[in-house]
């Protein structure tokens, strides 16, 4: 029943957070919402977590800062700031293309070899997925250029966080490591927002009720109750069975974005997601199968994200000092 209750939760919440997002930035900067929701989210893990925990080191911190400013700041931010402008539907099923980049990246940069022919074969039926999504068809709407180049530099950002996260000189204890990560990148996101004039866009009496219930949604379910349920996962389940949210997490996105917010749900949406998922989904099992190590990265946020913290499962083989899961 734990398990069963866990993975609803990793599904189901990490899915609606596109939904959420969308929801958001409505009426709050995209910006400043990343920022509040992550730097919130990363103080209730950190103070949390360190119950019981020895201080991180300087070295430890200086880790879980840059890996906080790829996964939060550079991935999330992109992502936050592209679903002004496009469906989060849309934005959703553009995110599973992470996991191309991390078998790329780690076969290019990491473990040195080439790729499989079948991950090269996943990697160009992903990316013409891609195609389909962005090509105008008939007389449907093109999506924003910006929002869908954010959205294909944000896996990049969160690819590169989940290779550099598996270096043993981060913090052992996953939660601390990401509330660390977290505060990082949430304050970055404040200071970009801050910077680049988004307070003067924002006025308390103009939030609306539907975007303060999207941005504590992302704070308390998105990112702290989805994290702390796959966490959990990892203890007890194969890291492969636990990453399997990076093909299901655009599905329910899609058919929420379809049904709540009236976004398309046209045939071009559906191939797109076949497309890209049906790949993900390959490539999960023949990296799984050939390295565990490497499976054991494979995901999304993300979610983002949150829309999930893959990193935890890029290091799920380590041993861990003990921490609240």
């Amino acid at each position: 029943m734990r398990k069963l209750l866990a993975f609803a939760a990793v599904y189901l919440i990490w899915g609606s957070t596109y939904l959420a997002i969308g929801v958001g930035v409505r009426d709050i900067p995209p910006f400043l919402m990343a920022g509040v929701r992550f730097f919130t989210a990363g103080a209730i893990l950190f103070l949390f977590a360190r119950r019981g925990e020895a201080p991180l080191t300087r070295r430890e911190w200086a880790e879980a800062a840059l890996a906080g400013l790829l996964f939060f700041t550079a991935a999330h931010g992109l992502g936050h700031w592209a679903q002004v402008r496009i469906p989060s539907g849309a934005a959703a099923v553009l995110v599973a293309t992470v996991v191309f980049w991390i078998a790329g990246l780690d076969a290019a940069f990491v473990a040195r070899r080439r790729p499989s022919l079948v991950a090269i074969l996943c990697t160009v039926t992903g990316f013409s997925g891609v195609v389909v999504l962005v090509a105008p068809w008939r007389s449907e709407a093109v999506l924003d250029p910006a929002g869908v180049i954010a959205m294909l530099l944000g896996p990049i950002a969160w690819a590169t966080a989940s290779l550099w996260s598996r270096r043993p000189s981060m913090p052992r204890c996953l939660p601390l490591s990401a509330g660390a990560q977290m505060l990082v990148g949430g304050a970055a996101l404040l200071l970009l927002g801050t910077v680049s004039g988004q307070w003067s866009q924002v006025s308390l009496a103009d939030i609306g009720a539907p975007a303060f219930a999207a941005l504590l949604y992302l704070v308390v379910f998105g990112s702290i109750v989805a994290f702390v349920a796959y966490t959990w996962l990892l203890a007890h389940v194969e890291p492969a069975l636990a990453a399997t949210y990076a093909f299901v997490n655009p599905l329910i996105a899609v058919v929420l974005g379809g049904l709540i917010l009236g976004e398309d749900l046209s045939p071009r949406i559906w191939l797109a997601l076949a497309l890209i998922v049906v790949p993900v989904a390959l490539l999960q099992w023949n990296e799984t199968r050939t390295r565990p190590a490497l499976a054991a990265g494979v995901g999304r946020p993300p979610a983002p994200p949150s829309r999930g913290l893959l990193h935890a499962a890029d290091r799920a083989g380590r041993p861990r000092r003990p921490g609240f899961r």
